[in-house]
Formats: structure tokens, sequence, C-alpha cells
């Protein structure tokens, strides 16, 4: 029996693997803005991510 993948379930899955890819693309360059915000060493900021 072949069970066809519905759009909505594959428009979701491409959704969520393409969060993270995001997310990291925005975050990652903010990091240096955000250690001098919070008087924080950029070892210390790293680990955030």
């Amino acid at each position: 029996m072949k069970r066809k993948i519905s759009t909505p379930s594959l428009l979701l899955f491409i959704i969520l693997v393409g969060f993270p890819q995001i997310s990291e693309t925005i975050y990652t360059p903010s990091l240096l803005y955000i250690a001098n915000q919070l008087y924080a060493s950029g070892n210390t900021i790293q680990l955030t991510a």
C-alpha cells in the first residue's frame, strides 16, 4: 500500500528543516553586539549559540 505525502506535510517539513539555517544566519552576526551590550566576553556569548 503506497501512501501519498500531502502538500501541507511536505511544506511543514521544508519549513522545519530550513528554520535552523535561517535563525543561525540571523543570530551569528549579532554575537559581537550582544557581547558588547551584556559586557560579556566573546567566548561566553558563543556558548549561547
